[in-house]
Formats: structure tokens, C-alpha cells, sequence
């Protein structure tokens, strides 16, 4: 074709008309793709924190120190709440002998078996009874622990324990002074 003659010059540098956006629709895909990008940077977050890092200090450890933090990811990790020490201590032991009720109350909700004997023949009740924990002791009850009040109060007289609130609370739920 001549120059002129019904078709029109190409000029390279000059895009091609074609369909363009308004305003609106470039400003909602924008904030489509933020909100995408901020969507998935929440679940990223989220799946991270599900998983617990691990303990740094030994169950025991964490159990004297009352440790809750430590505790709850010992129990998250499955550390066996029923394994003794060297000692021939429980964990439920060594939390009753330091009278950290909210520590006794956790391993006891997750399977601290509250009728494990240590070395010396003793449960964590009369343990905590032993020591005069009686805040401990009414924990272990109210949690499930078995309690002859009569026998515990012969074992603390046995024992020459003189902890008065021991033998107020063994009192109140009924053992008899006069039997002894």
C-alpha cells in the first residue's frame, strides 16, 4: 500500500490502545493482594507457635523451682510424670515436700500418680502432711488422693512430727485424738 492510502502508519514507540483499568479497580486489587499477603503471613505465624520449644530445665529441676512454664512444656513434650529420681523422689514428691500447690495441681491433672511411694514408703499427701503443707495436702485430696485420716495422724505421731496445722486438718476430717 501507498503511503496514505487508507491504513496508518506504524509507530513503535506508541503503545497499542487497549483496555485500561480505572482508578477503583487498581486500588482494590492492591489491597486484595495486601490483604492475601497479610493472610499469609498470619497463618505462618499461627502454625509457628503451635509448635512449643522444647524444656531447658530438667522436670525436676522446674518442679523444685515451681516452675510452671517449664512444667507445662515438659508436659507437652511427654516427659513421664511418673519417672523417680536418683533419690527415689516423684516429681508429685518434690513439689509436696516444697508446697507448691499450683505445681502439684498440674502434675496432677495430667496423670502424676498421687499414690507413688518414695524410698521411704511415703505418698505425696503425707509427705506434704509430714512438712505441714496442708494446702498441698488439700490439693492432693481434692485432686483424687486416698486418705485414712486415722493412719496418716498415727504415722505423723510416729513420726514426732508437731506441726499443728497437719493434725487440724487430719482433725477436720476425721481422726480422733482419743484413738491413739
Amino acid at each position: 500500500p501507498i503511503a496514505g492510502q487508507g491504513t496508518a502508519p506504524y509507530h513503535p514507540r506508541v503503545p497499542k490502545a487497549g483496555p485500561t483499568r480505572s482508578p477503583i479497580s487498581v486500588t482494590r486489587v492492591a489491597v486484595w493482594r495486601a490483604a492475601r499477603a497479610l493472610l499469609l503471613l498470619v497463618i505462618f505465624v499461627l502454625a509457628a507457635c503451635d509448635e512449643s520449644s522444647q524444656p531447658r530445665v530438667s522436670l525436676y529441676r522446674a518442679v523444685q523451682t515451681g516452675d510452671l512454664e517449664q512444667i507445662k512444656l515438659h508436659i507437652r513434650w511427654g516427659t513421664d510424670l511418673n519417672q523417680a529420681d536418683g533419690d527415689g523422689d516423684y516429681p508429685l514428691h518434690v513439689a509436696s515436700r516444697a508446697g507448691h500447690v499450683s505445681t502439684v495441681r498440674e502434675l496432677a491433672e495430667h496423670g502424676a500418680d498421687l499414690r507413688a511411694r518414695d524410698r521411704a514408703g511415703r505418698t505425696p499427701l503425707e509427705l506434704a502432711l509430714i512438712r505441714g503443707k496442708t494446702q498441698v495436702a488439700a490439693e492432693l485430696v481434692r485432686a483424687g488422693a486416698a486418705l485414712n485420716p486415722q493412719a496418716v495422724l498415727l504415722q505423723l505421731v510416729d513420726a514426732g512430727v508437731s506441726n499443728r496445722d497437719s493434725y487440724d486438718f487430719l482433725i477436720r476430717r476425721g481422726a480422733d485424738l482419743g484413738q491413739l
